[in-house]
């Protein structure tokens, strides 16, 4: 745990021990081997689950201990990760032949409303100054009619409203000069990195698309990688390098969807010694320019399935 880099994985001379990190390691994963995710949620557990408590050897860190530990200690729950993978290589886990490659969308920590691009904030602004501009035309009014109590209390209410609309205002003025500057078309005031993606062919989320690369022997995962881009194009080469080089084999062959496909992808593939199985979209990608006449007649609907082997051939 020391060479991973965990916190805490030292205990101070001074002071009443923290928890081992490799005791809230292993209650995290068993939350992630049986679907338990929320911290509240693990807490509860190391009181009323058996199974837990041997576990924990009778510990029970709270919630906010158990949260802690997964911010503090991101990169190093990552290394864990492909501590794994190298132990399931020298098991011989892996096949290394044959990997599939393939994203898909996590729903992130923000709602839609906190998800803003260019036009919602330029409209929001748009809002925000027009309510101003109408509890300052009632505060006027209240100022020219004859004083009561009745209206000195509707007075401080309205002061109370205008200074919150002030404070909103003065953030969507701060994060469109943030985009401005920065480029950006779109931010997500909770979950910062989370962008607006199509889920399915009904429903845009705020999400992550999460890229896994899985191998085909014992459907075991030879790497990941979250990023923030609502479509898959680019990702077939970086993610097939990184499966390559962490299986440490000079040739793979990789199979994904036609979500992945960019024929200059596809190229960089071959030349790095990678043979990508994928269906040809029917229309295609930017790059004209680089054609492949030996597929160039292959298409989705030229595809059948073998049920036998669960292969996909033209």
């Amino acid at each position: 745990m020391e060479k991973l880099g965990f916190k805490h994985s030292i205990l101070a001379i001074t002071g009443r021990p923290s928890y081992n990190p490799s005791d809230i390691l292993k209650l995290y994963i068993y939350g992630y081997l049986n679907q338990v995710r929320s911290s509240r949620k693990l807490e509860k557990e190391c009181h009323r689950n058996v199974e837990v408590m041997w576990l924990m050897k009778k510990l029970a860190p709270d919630f906010k201990t158990i949260a802690d530990f997964r911010k503090d200690n991101v990169d190093c729950i990552k290394g864990v990760f492909k501590e794994f993978v190298y132990l399931c290589r020298s098991l011989d886990l892996y096949g290394a032949q044959l990997v599939a490659i393939d994203g898909t969308k996590f729903k992130a920590v923000n709602s839609k409303s906190n998800n803003l691009n260019e036009k919602t904030v330029a409209q929001r602004l748009k809002q925000t100054e027009e309510k101003i501009a109408k509890y300052l035309n009632e505060l006027d009014y209240n100022d020219a009619d004859d004083s009561a109590e009745d209206e000195t209390v509707k007075t401080d209410e309205l002061e109370e409203k205008i200074s919150q609309l002030e404070d909103k205002k003065h953030q969507y003025e701060h994060i469109q000069e943030q985009m401005k500057t920065t480029g950006q078309k779109e931010v997500s005031l909770v979950d910062p990195d989370s962008r607006l993606m199509r889920v399915d062919s009904q429903r845009l989320e705020v999400s992550y698309n999460i890229q896994t690369s899985v191998d085909a022997k014992q459907h075991l995962i030879v790497d990941y990688d979250v990023i923030n881009n609502s479509t898959d194009h680019h990702q077939l080469i970086k993610d097939a390098l990184v499966a390559k080089d962490t299986l440490g084999v000079d040739t793979l062959d990789v199979l994904s969807d036609k979500g992945f496909y960019v024929e200059k992808d596809i190229a960089d593939c071959e030349d790095n010694g990678v043979t990508v199985f994928m269906p040809i979209p029917n229309v295609f990608s930017p790059y004209k320019s680089m054609e492949f006449p030996s597929l160039s007649s292959i298409r989705t609907d030229s595809f059948i399935m073998i049920l036998k082997t669960c292969m996909f051939v033209p």
